[in-house]
């Protein structure tokens, strides 16, 4: 099964991006903060990241990501931007994301695509 990591910090947020992704067949895992969501991605098997950029505990989403993708265990594994900032596209990219959503125009459905895309070959339940 596809376990996708949630890095947000909205509460709100969370429960609703779990909730369809569960639906969806995904088995989903949500942190809050930088220091977490490594020891997550550290310990788990993750097959994907949903990463916010603007998050508490001293650590940004671009500092996560350049963390996975220095890391020689999970520097393959797809991260998925979805962001408030709209004008930090080509960093995030740049710095190896597989895609970048601006929240305020996402579309839950377009995101669920876009996992599939990016999981081709992981099993969906």
């Amino acid at each position: 099964m596809a376990h996708i990591l949630i890095i947000e910090d909205d509460s709100t947020l969370q429960k609703v991006y779990s909730e369809i992704l569960r639906k969806e067949g995904f088995q989903v895992t949500v942190t809050s903060t930088g220091p977490e969501a490594m020891k997550t991605i550290a310990n788990d098997h993750v097959s994907l990241v949903l990463l916010d950029i603007m998050l508490p505990g001293g650590m940004n989403g671009f500092e996560i990501l350049t963390q996975i993708k220095h890391d020689e265990r999970v520097h393959s594994v797809p991260v998925i931007i979805m962001t408030n900032l709209d004008s930090e596209k080509k960093t995030g990219l740049e710095l190896g994301a597989a895609d970048y959503f601006y929240k305020p125009d996402m579309n839950i459905h377009d995101l669920i695509e876009k996992i599939r895309e990016h999981l081709p070959h992981v099993p969906i339940t």
